[in-house]
């Protein structure tokens, strides 16, 4: 899958340099998005190897790991919040509610996401577990919904 994704953004670069005239940034943006996953989908490889070889994961690999998974949220995040703004399509500059908007829930959906990791991380067993998994869940829906308030307004 790795490949596959690596593959898939090679095309598009190739697509955008071929069509120069007409790429927005917003573009390029997109183009980072399959290199990232494709990076994400190697280092959990290599986490799950040593996991299946040892029975132990490496820190340092998991690490690279998160932070690439982090990294891909994030960017696919911000690049769908700024479509559906309209950014670079209809206008170059976001507004100064599109942009406080973009401060508050773009981090707010950052620590989701790591706490997600550290949930996913723990036994389920736990008493904890299940309702923490469900506060993050409705975060991630109220980061979605902030994000869908500028495109219906």
């Amino acid at each position: 899958m790795s490949l596959l994704f690596l593959l898939i953004g090679a095309l598009w670069v190739h697509v955008l340099c071929k069509h120069r005239s007409d790429v927005f940034k917003i573009h390029w943006l997109m183009a980072a998005l399959p290199f990232t996953k494709s990076l994400s989908l190697v280092f959990h490889a290599i986490d799950y190897y040593y996991i299946s070889n040892q029975g132990f994961p490496i820190e340092g690999w998991a690490v690279v790991y998160y932070i690439t998974h982090l990294l891909k949220g994030a960017l696919l995040f911000i690049t769908i919040a700024l479509i559906g703004t309209g950014w670079a399509f209809i206008k170059h500059i976001l507004s100064d509610k599109d942009k406080n908007i973009f401060m508050i829930v773009i981090p707010l959906q950052v620590l989701a996401n790591v706490a997600y990791i550290i949930i996913e991380s723990t036994e389920e067993g736990t008493t904890e577990y299940g309702l923490w998994k469900e506060i993050l869940f409705l975060v991630d829906l109220l980061c979605c919904g902030a994000i869908l308030f500028p495109v219906v307004w």
